[in-house]
């Protein structure tokens, strides 16, 4: 069921691949590659497909560190040593 919905919306976006993991508690429970990760040599995308995703990896690491501000598991103040060392030795 859940692949066919991914294909469905792969083909009406006109998606290449992707890849998905899907984790409950803790726990994965689906773990998988959809498509083609290079159309010109038909090579499928796996699980462990990288992917280039250019800047937009900023915008969620941002939203991320927001999301965490928010909680108030950081300060936009902490210097990032003491976010390491706190998530290191802390947890």
């Amino acid at each position: 069921m859940i692949d066919d919905y991914i294909q469905a919306i792969m083909t009406q976006n006109q998606i290449p691949a992707l890849s998905v993991a899907v984790v409950q508690e803790g726990e994965p429970v689906l773990v998988k590659g959809y498509g083609w990760a290079n159309l010109e040599h038909s090579v499928p995308a796996t699980e462990r497909t990288v992917y280039e995703i250019a800047s937009v990896g900023k915008t969620f690491t941002a939203t991320l560190i927001m999301m965490l501000v928010e909680e108030g598991v950081i300060s936009l103040d902490d210097a990032i040593a003491t976010v390491v060392y706190r998530r290191k030795f802390l947890s």
